[in-house]
């Protein structure tokens, strides 16, 4: 499994100095700073897509407080809720 909103717990104050350098050794993490270095003007939610088609990953599991991309939404063939949870699951083209 692998964690494309990462970069959502970079900017939250209260994770610490630890917990940064956890997280810049996630492959969503490293991906990104590559997309970035490569192709400057590129943004959150196309490097998450484009980090899915990649790594040919057609499924996403959303928390029921993550903010969907309308990128992923997009590309997404189907979208389900879990009424229980509030999960979302997403499979992507």
């Amino acid at each position: 499994m692998v964690n494309i909103g990462i970069l959502d717990y970079l900017h939250d104050s209260s994770t610490s100095a630890a917990y940064h350098t956890i997280f810049k050794s996630q492959d969503f993490y490293k991906f990104m700073s590559f997309q970035k270095q490569n192709f400057s003007a590129i943004n959150t939610a196309q490097a998450q897509l484009n980090f899915l088609k990649r790594n040919n990953i057609h499924c996403v599991a959303l928390s029921p407080s993550a903010k969907t991309p309308a990128l992923l939404l997009k590309h997404a063939s189907h979208s389900f809720m879990d009424k229980k949870s509030g999960e979302k699951f997403l499979v992507i083209d």
